[in-house]
């Protein structure tokens, strides 16, 4: 049986192969946040002209990782993508536990590794999730275990709708 998942819609601007690869590495890691700029450009492009949503909400890092980094390069994409389209930045979520890197683990191994690793952030603002329909960014997809996990968060604070958008997706494996 297969299982429904928590987002309603992806968008994806490219395959994650060369030389797109390199390009998300740069800015993961070698603080070339500039190319969040470029990325949100193209996924500005790409999202329907119509679609309505309340917020981009960035996956979150945790706060270690965030401040060893210096940044997040998921900020580093909606950021932009919220200025061009005119939308709502809202950083709704928080990383509760520091989690390994998701690379090398398989699916179940990345689900695992995520169970119960966000959390709506608790608002002084009055922003909140409920009824609302919220944007989830991130760099790369690759077995959908972050933007799943994140959503199952969003949608446990009332979110009525959580779509997702990345860079770039890890070409489906061949069984």
């Amino acid at each position: 049986m297969q299982r429904r998942s928590p987002l309603d819609r992806l968008f994806c601007a490219w395959r994650y192969q060369e030389p797109l690869d390199a390009v998300i590495h740069g800015l993961k890691f070698q603080d070339l946040t500039y190319l969040g700029t470029q990325l949100a450009s193209e996924l500005s492009r790409l999202l329907p002209q119509d679609l309505e949503i309340d917020a981009v909400v960035p996956v979150p890092l945790h706060w270690l990782r965030s401040w060893t980094r210096g940044y997040n390069q998921a900020s580093e994409i909606a950021r932009p993508l919220a200025r061009r389209r005119g939308w709502r930045l809202e950083d709704a979520l928080v990383r509760r536990r520091s989690t390994p890197p998701q690379s090398g683990l398989d699916r179940a191994g990345r689900l695992r590794n995520l169970h119960r690793a966000f959390a709506p952030r608790r608002r002084l603002d009055g922003f909140g999730c409920e009824g609302k329909r919220l944007l989830l960014i991130d760099d790369v997809y690759t077995t959908g275990a972050t933007l799943e996990a994140a959503a199952l968060a969003l949608r446990s604070a009332g979110a009525t709708w959580v779509g997702a958008a990345v860079a770039g997706r890890t070409p489906r494996p061949k069984y």
